[in-house]
């Protein structure tokens, strides 16, 4: 039994609009900071969605703002409801981040954006010239490839902040719903195996047995559940807790791992210019990744077809496909980047 990969974790590349994800501390506010702070995050809201339409050419940005759906002035949801509703915008929705640094933020604050921190998007962290910045939040972003820091003293300057900050960011949240997909396609067999194991285990173990699961693991039955139901999540992990994962259900992870990062069908001089194509481009491993899978299934279709040509007596053509430079590598990326490969 195995579980099947939620619509809204495949998205159509080139069609799916970017989302962006608006982090606050939402607990413990007084009647005046909360209406200062629900002003705020909405100049911070439409500044982030004018920036796009009205850029040239215009695009399209979705903007998730926790404070209108869970703020617990809002809604009475139950805490692991909130929980997992923004751990899922965050680790399978959100393209970027950009955190409120109102009141130092809060330790849920700091979760959403070590999240996205450990996932590689974009992240902007705002707040008032007045209030300071912790020194863990300005290691992070010294650490980290894109993560600003950007104080500001009024609403004008708050607004210009975010502006820029989306437009200069445009390629990357841009192309985040393609990489989302991507990651989802390649972590999709391991997760239906996941899946299918913790189905078979809640169904047939006793719930001391399933405590012992969950111990191997390090993690609760909810978690798991959660975890195992989308490949996104699962991709999420860290790669020691998934081994755990692994071991707990009885499925081979290390394997998988190895998988996806090996580039068997490329020759070395492909290998050379991808790499160079990924440093020139200041691309992750990630994008490398999903990029050489693509190239891995042109080819093995470009060599079904030479064999078909061949059995058939038709002459005989060369490769569709030149992957020894970073030119090539570059048309490829657009074409997989557009949803036009095939």
């Amino acid at each position: 039994m195995t579980v099947e990969i939620p619509a809204s974790d495949i998205f159509d590349p080139g069609t799916a609009q970017p989302h962006l994800y608006l982090a606050c501390k939402l607990t413990g506010l007084s009647a005046k900071r909360r209406q200062r702070l629900e002003l705020e995050c909405h100049v911070i809201q439409r500044a982030a969605v004018s920036a796009a339409v009205d850029d040239v050419p215009a695009w399209e940005l979705v903007v998730y703002t926790p404070l209108m759906y869970t703020a617990p002035w809002r809604n009475e949801d139950q805490p692991i409801d909130i929980w997992r509703r923004n751990l899922h915008h965050v680790v399978r929705l959100a393209d970027g981040l950009i955190v409120h640094g109102a009141d130092g933020a809060s330790f849920g604050v700091g979760n959403e954006g070590t999240l996205a921190y450990l996932r590689g998007i974009p992240l902007l962290y705002v707040h008032h010239i007045d209030e300071p910045v912790s020194r863990q939040t300005t290691g992070m972003s010294l650490d980290g490839l894109d993560m600003s820091i950007v104080p500001y003293s009024s609403d004008g300057e708050l607004e210009a902040a975010v502006t820029e900050w989306v437009r200069t960011r445009r390629v990357a949240l841009s192309i985040g719903p393609t990489m989302r997909a991507s990651t989802a396609h390649l972590w999709a067999p391991l997760q239906r195996e996941l899946a299918g194991a913790w189905r078979e285990q809640f169904r047939a173990k006793s719930h001391a047995e399933l405590a012992e699961v969950c111990f191997i693991a390090g993690m609760g039955s909810g978690e798991i559940e959660i975890t195992v139901e989308y490949p996104l999540m699962l991709a999420a992990l860290p790669a020691g807790k998934l081994v755990r994962l692994g071991a707990a259900l009885g499925v081979q992870v290390a394997p998988f791992l190895a998988s996806i990062r090996r580039l068997r069908e490329l020759d070395p001089a492909e290998e050379v210019a991808l790499r160079q194509w990924q440093e020139r481009n200041r691309f992750g491993d990630e994008l490398r990744n999903v990029v050489s899978v693509a190239a891995r299934q042109m080819k093995s279709a470009d060599a079904a077809k030479a064999a078909r040509r061949h059995a058939s007596g038709a002459p005989r053509r060369s490769d569709r496909y030149d992957l020894t430079t970073q030119e090539a590598w570059e048309r490829l990326y657009r074409a997989w980047r557009d949803g036009k490969l095939g």
